[in-house]
């Protein structure tokens, strides 16, 4: 039997019975068992359109014999019964279940992410995860559920982020700068030889497609652009280097194996790494800046 995590949400129409209705639900769901279930706290909403009502919060732990698209199926058939409606992305939602653990599986397939991508910085998620299981643990940051709620929640919590030349990791770490205090662009080719001068809670990896960063790349070789001085808002900037496409794109395909892969001792890395897509700038600073708000 493998024991899942799964997070919970709601802030629609009466959210806490939403959430024992899904508690309810999966307890009937063949070949699943409920295991443990959290108590519901009311959150403030992240990211998604302004005006939202307060969400409530909790998690589940469950053991089934389904494998884990079987299990993501079945969430999204409690979601449907419950009437969720996916018209606008971190929009109002009756109900809305995450996969965030299968064992100590690390899958990344079309429709189907365990760990779940983003539970690392999210407090909402972390602390009624915490409340039930907090010594499961997360098999790519290689601590455990309380210590992944502890890491953002330390006094001074620092962010850094990362990028190979034409990611937009410069502009993602100004927008991120300017809300929230203690932020750092790090060199992305220091990081992968040896530990970098601070060491930070949350680490923001950018990555674009290879099209996108020779694009990129080509506006900033004929603009000059210095990269340093666009994130003048950040304690620490790289120094400006030329870069190849071929060069960029196994920069970012290094990055990704040096922070995503299984943990090994040999490496220091972040408890919490959070993968934003820069194809579209502007969505990337989004979703940058909600992973940072989603820790207070």
């Amino acid at each position: 039997m493998a024991r899942c995590l799964i997070a919970c949400g709601s802030n629609q129409g009466r959210p806490r019975q939403h959430l024992g209705d899904a508690r309810d639900l999966l307890r009937s769901m063949p070949g699943v068992t409920l295991v443990a279930a959290s108590r519901a706290r009311e959150t403030r909403p992240v990211g998604g359109p302004p005006d939202q009502a307060p969400f409530m919060n909790g998690a589940f732990l469950v053991e089934t014999d389904l494998l884990p698209i079987d299990m993501l199926g079945v969430l999204t058939a409690i979601e449907n019964t419950l009437h969720r409606e996916r018209s606008e992305r971190w929009g109002p939602r009756t109900i809305d279940l995450d996969l965030l653990l299968y064992d100590d599986l690390v899958i990344d397939e079309p429709g189907l992410t365990v760990p779940h991508p983003r539970m690392t910085t999210r407090r909402f998620v972390l602390e009624p995860a915490a409340e039930i299981a907090p010594d499961l643990v997360h098999p790519v940051a290689g601590c455990t559920i309380r210590d992944l709620l502890e890491n953002i929640s330390k006094a001074d919590p620092h962010v850094a982020v990362v990028g190979a030349p034409g990611s937009g990791a410069a502009d993602v770490a100004a927008a991120v700068a300017g809300s929230w205090l203690d932020t750092t662009l790090l060199d992305a080719r220091q990081l992968l030889t040896g530990e970098p001068c601070v060491r930070p809670n949350v680490l923001i990896l950018v990555v674009a497609a290879s099209a996108v960063l020779a694009q990129r790349l080509a506006c900033d070789a004929g603009r000059a652009r210095n990269d340093a001085v666009v994130a003048t808002a950040v304690a620490e900037a790289p120094a400006n280097t030329t870069c190849s496409v071929s060069e960029a794109v196994a920069l970012q395909g290094a990055l990704r194996h040096h922070l995503l892969g299984i943990p090994l001792a040999a490496h220091w890395r972040p408890r919490a790494v959070v993968v934003v897509e820069a194809d579209t700038l502007e969505q990337a600073i989004g979703e940058a800046v909600a992973a940072v708000e989603a820790m207070a």
